[in-house]
């Protein structure tokens, strides 16, 4: 089952989604989604029009996607977090019919709201997820990078900031903090930490874009597809990580391009990206004893 949603940002998105996904909120700032033996729970809190966070948890029993249309305007941004038990994909399309694909346990992207966002969950899973969505008048303001910018980096960054094409950008890994938020919704101070902790995501997103890290996800499809058959091949729970040099070579390419680009695409060094998935692994093993 896919379940297909346009939200346009507004006092009313949560009600607009829930109606999508077939419920109604049981608050302002929370609803639940049952499908047959799917469960999605919704929190976020209450409405500003330059800054929507939200957390999702999610477990299912079947087969089940999203998709996130065309908003029809590039007027916002979303910063999105995924960490699933089972490998997720996403798959991101521009308006050109671009398209490009992610399979991993974790995955981060920043994209323009005009960009079509499939997500696709296998079944027999838990997933959570952190979107924030943000206005990029306000998002300029914040990261300082105003009209009068005069840095090269910052220039860039503004005009792909405001730009009216379908544009997103690999970031880094997924904090685990957001489980703690995605466990303790019922916290009294809940609402107060989801604004923290997403403040200081755009103020790391902002270290991120800016410079050397910043402004384009710079993969190509070939590159795309060597970085990805890499981490299919020798990434996994009962493997042990071949040296930096040998996977470069496996890939065609040289140490530190090889470093440059898995980094761009799962947003971690190969080393950490690898302790992180044993770590994931791990858990879920332990979980499911």
């Amino acid at each position: 089952m896919k379940i297909n949603f346009n939200i346009q940002p507004s006092e009313k998105w949560l009600d607009d989604l829930a109606r999508q996904l077939g419920t109604t909120p049981e608050t302002a700032t929370t609803f639940t989604m049952r499908y047959e033996d799917s469960f999605l729970r919704v929190n976020t809190v209450p409405y500003n029009k330059n800054f929507i966070p939200f957390v999702g948890k999610l477990v299912t029993q079947q087969p089940l996607g999203f998709c996130k249309e065309n908003f029809g305007t590039n007027e916002y941004w979303t910063l999105q977090l995924i960490k699933s038990s089972r490998k997720h994909k996403l798959e991101l399309r521009n308006d050109s019919g671009e398209v490009r694909l992610f399979e991993s346990y974790t995955s981060g992207v920043f994209f323009s709201s005009s960009m079509i966002v499939d997500l696709e969950l296998e079944a027999n899973q838990e997933t959570t997820v952190l979107s924030v969505n943000l206005h990029r008048d306000w998002l300029c303001e914040q990261l300082g990078v105003n009209e009068s910018a005069a840095e090269p980096d910052e220039v860039k960054l503004r005009e792909l900031l405001m730009s009216e094409s379908a544009n997103f950008l690999c970031i880094s890994s997924y904090p685990d903090w957001i489980d703690d938020l995605a466990e303790h919704v019922e916290a009294f101070n809940w609402k107060l930490v989801l604004q923290a902790r997403c403040m200081q995501l755009i103020a790391d997103l902002s270290s991120q874009l800016k410079g050397k890290k910043s402004v384009a996800c710079q993969l190509n499809e070939q590159d795309l597809q060597k970085i990805e058959a890499i981490e299919a091949q020798f990434f996994g729970l009962n493997m042990i990580l071949p040296s930096i040099d040998f996977l470069a070579k496996e890939a065609g390419m040289s140490v530190s391009k090889f470093k440059k680009c898995f980094k761009v695409r799962f947003g971690a060094s190969p080393y950490e990206y690898y302790l992180n998935l044993k770590l994931v692994l791990t858990a879920n093993y332990w979980t499911r004893k």
